[in-house]
């Protein structure tokens, strides 16, 4: 019954949410949430953007590999996986690019910076 609002909800938040800190990331959330009760979509208002696009077992890997539980670094890790091209993230203690250089180890990922020269 909410599944369009709530698939609605998530692919803004997957869309727009990256560049944003937790508070502006709740803001969204809230302007989002405001905006479905408005126009009368049905939506689950507690839902979080991993309990739509990911699930438990996804999380717990994903940990494993390095990532901490924490809510910011699971949106972060579901952007990264459900995103088409590049996502931009807010990572300012360097935890997701050491998720993603841990999980991408057995595809030989390389790491560079624009001072590198090749």
């Amino acid at each position: 019954r909410h599944l369009a609002g709530d698939v609605a909800h998530a692919c803004a938040l997957l869309s727009y949410a990256g560049p944003f800190n937790s508070r502006l990331r709740g803001v969204l959330k809230g302007r989002l949430t405001g905006d479905c009760v408005q126009r009368g979509i049905p939506h689950t208002p507690a839902t979080t953007l991993h309990e739509t696009l990911s699930c438990e077992a996804a999380v717990s890997e994903w940990v494993s590999q390095g990532l901490t539980r924490d809510d910011f670094a699971i949106q972060n890790a579901v952007i990264v996986i459900r995103s088409r091209r590049w996502p931009l993230l807010i990572d300012p203690q360097g935890q997701g690019k050491r998720w993603i250089a841990s999980r991408e180890k057995c595809n030989q990922l390389r790491v560079s910076s624009p001072t590198d020269r090749f």
